[in-house]
């Protein structure tokens, strides 16, 4: 038989249920109930699960540096936990009203993996050393990162873009061979204090830091500006050097100032207001490469004959070629001189490529092109053309004739005459000329002994003839046989 404590026990507990089936049965409906609870139960467990993890590597992280020393240099592992907590690393940078969050690689921010793991051991030294002094010494380490004023202005002006900032911070410039301070102008810009505390707090401990940053008044500092002043006269310094290259034992090639100027990169420092020097590989690359790499080879020629009816003629006459074998060493001596100021001189050496004979079988009919515009004769067989020369043609008032022809008469040796009354020039007459072919009239290619190879070459000053060296016309007299079809033309 139940008491009246056990009855009122039933009673509250059938009130309890009651008042649940009211306010929640009734009303919403259960699934909906417990996915709600399911989902605020899993992101909070969630929330909780990415802190402790967080947390978890950036302990790991702290002890690792912590316990590193000279004789054990865990890189890859600081590496590996550097870049579980570095996603971490958020700057909120708030501006008129307005926030935007940004990861540290965002902001232009690199991590030292070297310079952290070397800064580690150094502490990790000091601390030894005071033991004495403190038995529970404190090991805070940090991530050893740099960044620059144009990174963080360039992702202000991108995120916060604000019209007529008027601040221009001095700067090293290159002017006509020399470097030269430009003083800047005080005016309006980015507060970058905030941000720049924001990342030393973030890289000291993994977490989101917050900034403010406003639009002030900014001044050009004097001791910056001494600072750059004192920059480019080391700067000038190192471009007045001697970098100089020879090759076959003369001089060669000396870099400019404008050259040494290109290699060398000033990157901007924020926290010194200065500039640190680094050094373009590439680009004295690309000025080795043009100024002496490129000049100094000669590219190999094979000589080609062209071979027709059994016959061997010589289309283009060969020649061997020369590269540039110590391009590299060139660069790192070059190189090394200029990061030392040190005038400094290296031997460009060449490597021999021969030359190959090749024999091209020519197919088609023979015949001759006279180009009086650039007075270049060319031998072809069809479409190919076997050998040129450069020819002497008619004068102005005696200009050679032009159109379609063919070689009518073909002499060995023989004698030419003309001018004289009527023909408005004087007369000549000129025995023993070789190698003549008349293909229009008295028009010919012939040999003209009165004329040196420099007065044959390109000039007009024969009385219509196509005048040309020994060698020369001997070669077309035996390349073209009679009926050979001739083509000149401007």
């Amino acid at each position: 038989m139940s008491t009246i404590k056990d009855q009122a026990k039933k009673t509250k507990k059938v009130v309890h249920k009651a008042v649940y089936n009211q306010l929640y049965v009734k009303h919403v409906p259960q699934p909906f109930v417990v996915f709600t609870l399911a989902f605020l139960i899993t992101s909070c467990f969630a929330v909780i699960i990415s802190s402790i993890t967080l947390n978890s590597n950036h302990q790991q992280l702290s002890n690792t540096l912590c316990s590193i020393s000279l004789n054990t240099k865990p890189r890859s592992e600081v590496e590996r936990l550097i870049s579980e907590v570095q996603g971490k690393m958020q700057v909120a940078i708030t501006f008129e009203g307005e926030t935007v969050t940004a990861s540290i690689q965002e902001l232009g921010v690199v991590t030292d993996i070297d310079a952290t793991v070397e800064k580690a051991i150094s502490d990790n030294s000091e601390r030894s050393n005071l033991s004495n002094l403190n038995p529970f010494p404190v090991c805070d380490p940090g991530i050893v990162a740099s960044y620059s004023i144009v990174s963080l202005t360039s992702f202000l002006k991108e995120v916060f873009p604000v019209e007529g900032l008027t601040y221009v911070p001095p700067e090293i410039v290159f002017e006509e061979g020399h470097f030269i301070v430009s003083p800047g102008k005080a005016g309006s810009f980015y507060d970058l204090t905030p941000i720049i505390e924001a990342i030393n707090l973030t890289t000291r401990k993994p977490q989101k830091a917050i900034a403010h940053i406003k639009i002030v008044q900014t001044t050009p500092g004097n001791e910056s500006i001494s600072q750059l002043s004192a920059l480019a006269d080391e700067l000038n310094y190192k471009v007045s050097q001697k970098y100089a290259t020879t090759i076959d034992g003369r001089d060669y090639y000396q870099l400019t100032p404008s050259d040494v100027a290109s290699v060398i990169n000033l990157v901007p420092d924020f926290r010194t207001n200065t500039y640190s020097i680094e050094y373009n590989r590439q680009m004295l690359t690309d000025v080795v490469n043009t100024h002496i790499v490129e000049p100094a080879t000669v590219t190999v020629q094979d000589t080609i004959y062209s071979v027709l009816d059994g016959m061997r003629f010589l289309s283009t006459e060969g020649w061997n070629g020369l590269v540039v074998n110590n391009s590299e060493e060139i660069i790192d001596v070059l190189l090394a001189g200029i990061q030392s100021s040190a005038s400094t001189s290296v031997n460009v050496t060449r490597e021999v490529i021969f030359a190959q004979t090749v024999e091209e079988e020519a197919y088609g009919d023979r015949w001759i092109d006279v180009n009086l515009s650039s007075r270049i004769v060319t031998a072809y067989v069809g479409q190919t053309p076997i050998r040129s020369f450069i020819v002497n043609i008619g004068k102005w008032d005696t200009p050679t004739v032009t159109g379609t022809f063919r070689v009518y008469a073909k002499y060995t040796v023989t004698r030419m005459a003309g001018g004289g009354p009527g023909t408005g020039y004087e007369a000549w007459d000129l025995d023993g000329i070789h190698w003549t072919m008349y293909f229009y009239q008295g028009y010919a290619f012939h040999e003209a002994w009165w004329f040196t190879r420099e007065e044959i070459n390109g000039y007009q000053t024969s009385h219509g003839c196509v005048n040309m060296t020994y060698d020369d016309s001997r070669w077309l007299f035996d390349f073209a046989p009679l009926g050979t079809l001739v083509y000149s033309h401007y």
